[in-house]
């Protein structure tokens, strides 16, 4: 198939999966949410972003601005190692691969078991059925050779996945990697509109802040202090229309009494603490820290955390982070990012392209 008859079959059974009546997708949903996967209102939202972002204009516009070549990459064999932390994380690989012409190998996680593969069963009867696998053992891609792999985790466990694709002969003598290692966002928020606060609450709680476009470190002019009794409000608006599985973690009460006793400021709110910092570490889902500082301090953090940082968000698209232009995003795009959107600063589309280009 050419490129463009990709895209156009991609952006038209895109359209039909995500119909409000399209009974297999609600399905899907449904099964994953009352299961107990992710709440409700995240599968929604997830869906929803996504619906809005695919279209036959925006692959076509990902296509051109990928600079990708119109022919196929005929042959080739892609192996994504999807991650389940977040509802249908994996799609955005899902689309390069089909694109790309790529056979595609998937390995489907077992947080998030329904809605991809409903996604994928939408090809049966096309021309592209026969290049498709998605399956939840990774066992099952043994002998696959194939010559890319993306995967997205946590450093610990590269060296263990890697091992095991090794040893299933899963990939090639001369397979190119995608590993994807960014774990969360910076905020630059010095304009407190209700919009923006309604924003910075979103990129904060949505998906329980387990996303690497979540904001873990938001850094303001605006001392945490002076605007705490109003931001309580727009927290607890964002519960009430959006229900949480998170449960607070045993160690986040003797946080806030460790605070209160050396009498730093914060906000506690349950199922998590905003906190303020001069030296934030990163490390866990239920701190969220504030930096009273300006773009300064903003460009120092995101030098001391390089590649662990995803995106930095600002309230105003006429703000830029001096030598960050290509991470700065608008916060209102914090969680529901354009589909041709660049995890690590890597576009996959053109990545893909290139790896069937050194390979040929």
């Amino acid at each position: 198939m050419t490129l463009e008859s990709r895209i156009e079959l991609i952006a038209e059974k895109a359209r039909y999966w995500f119909n409000v009546e399209n009974t297999s997708l609600i399905e899907a949903a449904t099964r994953t949410y009352k299961e107990g996967f992710f709440p409700k209102s995240d599968v929604l939202y997830a869906i929803q972003c996504l619906k809005d972002s695919v279209s036959k204009e925006a692959l076509s516009a990902w296509v051109a601005k990928a600079g990708v070549s119109k022919n196929t990459s005929e042959d080739k064999k892609v192996l994504c190692l999807h991650a389940g932390n977040l509802p249908l994380v994996g799609f955005q690989d899902v689309l390069a691969a089909l694109l790309s012409g790529y056979d595609y190998y998937g390995k489907i996680s077992r947080k998030d078991p329904y809605l991809l593969p409903d996604f994928l069963d939408q090809f049966n009867g096309t021309p592209l059925e026969s290049h498709i696998h998605p399956d939840t053992d990774l066992q099952a891609f043994r002998g696959v050779k194939a010559n890319a792999v993306t995967f997205s985790g946590s450093e610990s466990s590269i060296p263990e996945v890697m091992e095991v694709v090794k040893a299933g002969n899963m990939a090639d003598d001369n397979c190119r990697y995608l590993i994807r290692k960014a774990h969360f966002s910076i905020t630059y928020f010095d304009d407190f509109t209700s919009e923006n606060s309604e924003n910075l609450v979103n990129a904060l709680l949505r998906y329980d802040g387990k996303g690497c476009r979540s904001v873990a470190i938001v850094v303001s002019p605006l001392k945490l202090g002076k605007i705490s009794c109003t931001f309580t409000d727009y927290f607890e608006s964002y519960w009430t229309k959006n229900p949480t599985h998170r449960k607070p973690s045993p160690g986040i009460k003797y946080r806030y009494a460790y605070n209160k006793a050396v009498q730093k400021v914060q906000m506690f709110l349950e199922h998590v603490i905003i906190e303020e910092s001069i030296d934030p570490v990163p490390a866990n889902d239920d701190i969220i820290y504030w930096v009273h500082g300006g773009l300064d301090k903003m460009v120092e953090l995101s030098d001391k955390f390089g590649d662990q940082v995803q995106n930095l968000y600002v309230c105003s698209e006429k703000l830029r982070i001096p030598g960050y232009q290509e991470k700065t995003e608008l916060l209102s795009r914090a969680q529901c990012p354009f589909i041709n959107w660049k995890p690590d600063g890597i576009d996959i589309l053109k990545w893909l392209f290139a790896v069937s280009s050194e390979q040929r």
